[in-house]
């Protein structure tokens, strides 16, 4: 063969091993089922800080994972993970499943749910089961919780995603109030939206004091079991709705921005 006919064909190989732009490429894995440290039982949600480091919600192991980027297990915490103690404990080897409860630093049965991180590496779980979101640092060690079961602002009613916008502001979907709510950064409530939850009205609604839960439903800036919520670079709100098979779009202040998705297996369904 010619030195530019190889030429040609390498090229021609290459382009085919090569991922198109855009192109989504498996780069590793880790985990499996089980008590000990890097094993799961039911993850329910990730997230990562400024270096690369994933923190997942071990959902039925009552504790929270910490990996290095390339999954290298670094710690966990929650009660007990250590040496059964009742007791919040950070654990780096020999680890355990955490101890259920409604401790500071403890995670109820079936929690945590959502993980969020923020730009000083603090770590906010939605304790569901608890009603409250936890806030720790990026050591595990607890800092701070904030919210109470109940339909008010401020309550919470099984909290299931939680995220942290840049001015460390967060948003919390709420899946039994059927509403968003937003706290600042040191658990202070800022405003809620949903359905009917400033004065009970059948339509979106903004909420800055004295309200009440979300009416529960299919319409523009209305929920329906609202179970994740991400943000944007540039503060946008998006809400992964279970009940109406969607995701909602908002501004940071509550305000409807667009909607897409319908039930079903076809694309954007």
């Amino acid at each position: 063969m010619k030195a530019g006919t190889l030429l040609a064909a390498l090229v021609s190989s290459l382009a085919l091993a090569t991922p198109a732009s855009g192109a989504i490429t498996f780069v590793s894995k880790w985990g499996a089922q089980g008590p000990a440290e890097g094993q799961f039982n039911q993850p329910r949600s990730v997230a990562t800080d400024s270096a690369g480091n994933v923190y997942v919600a071990d959902q039925l192991n009552a504790r929270v994972q910490k990996f290095g980027p390339d999954g290298t297990f670094q710690l966990m915490w929650g009660y007990g993970v250590d040496n059964g103690s009742a007791m919040p404990q950070v654990c780096t080897s020999g680890c355990q499943a955490g101890l259920a409860g409604p401790g500071p630093g403890q995670f109820a049965s079936g929690s945590p749910a959502g993980v969020a991180v923020d730009a000083a590496g603090n770590v906010y779980l939605a304790d569901r089961n608890n009603n409250r979101v936890q806030k720790f640092t990026s050591g595990g060690a607890f800092l701070d919780e904030f919210g109470s079961v109940g339909p008010f602002d401020s309550q919470l009613n099984a909290p299931e995603g939680v995220a942290v916008d840049s001015a460390g502001n967060v948003y919390v979907a709420e899946l039994g109030n059927d509403r968003v709510q937003k706290f600042d950064g040191t658990g202070a409530f800022v405003r809620m939206w949903g359905w009917g939850v400033d004065d009970g009205s059948a339509a979106p609604q903004v909420c800055e004091d004295a309200c009440q839960a979300g009416i529960s439903g299919s319409g523009d800036g209305q929920f329906a079991d609202p179970w994740d919520l991400a943000l944007d670079g540039s503060g946008n709100v998006y809400v992964a709705e279970d009940g109406n098979n969607r995701i909602q779009k908002f501004d940071g202040n509550g305000g409807f921005l667009g909607k897409w998705g319908t039930a079903g297996t076809a694309d954007g369904q």
